[in-house]
């Protein structure tokens, strides 16, 4: 008769952990690094905490919604800077510099866009730019810049031509990285300056 009480064999009655595969851990640590930046810019932190949502969970939400829109092997995919599709811009170009400077132009946004000029007084840049694959050999492949703008006027008939800035949030140099993305979204403003409406994701180099 078998001994009940004879110790059970730790191999058969523990289930062995299975670790995170490499590219899951990458990902994960990608996706952090952005999220934070992400949750950094002032306004678009405002924009994520109006969604209904756990109160508490901006975070966790921008997190979540990037880890399954963007790759950190290839950058295939888009930055979700903000929690639902915004309007249309058409003929957008970005332009990146090495100084810290950067200019975005779009073509007229039209009268049929919904924004109401009568409340909406200002218009502003802002985003990411993601930097990879540095060529001077660094331990990290990754840098991150936020990308921000002073407010400006607009109207529906002229073209959209905003200089920007962007801000080192890691320790990058522009120039050391050979793929360079940015990620821009346009936010109107009202007279107090909170984010009414805004675009969808713009992306250039």
């Amino acid at each position: 008769m078998a001994n009940l009480m004879s110790p059970v064999n730790p191999v058969n009655s523990t289930p062995a952990k299975i670790p995170l595969h490499s590219s899951k851990r990458s990902q994960g640590k990608f996706i952090g690094k952005l999220s934070s930046v992400i949750y950094k810019i002032e306004i678009l932190k405002k924009i994520w905490s109006l969604i209904d949502a756990p109160k508490g969970y901006t975070y966790q939400q921008i997190w979540a919604r990037n880890y399954r829109s963007i790759k950190n092997n290839d950058l295939s995919g888009i930055v979700t800077l903000i929690p639902s599709s915004g309007f249309k811009t058409i003929n957008q170009t970005i332009e990146l510099g090495e100084n810290e400077k950067g200019i975005l132009t779009a073509s007229p946004l039209g009268d049929k866009i919904g924004i109401n000029l009568s409340i909406e007084k200002k218009m502003i840049a802002t985003g990411v730019v993601i930097l990879k694959n540095n060529m001077y050999g660094s331990e990290t492949d990754f840098g991150f810049l936020a990308i921000s703008s002073k407010p400006v006027d607009f109207n529906l008939t002229d073209s959209i031509n905003i200089n920007f800035d962007t801000l080192p949030v890691t320790p990058s140099v522009i120039s050391y990285f050979s793929i360079r993305k940015s990620y821009i979204t346009l936010i109107t403003l009202d007279e107090s300056g909170s984010p009414i409406h805004y675009s969808e994701v713009i992306t250039g180099g």
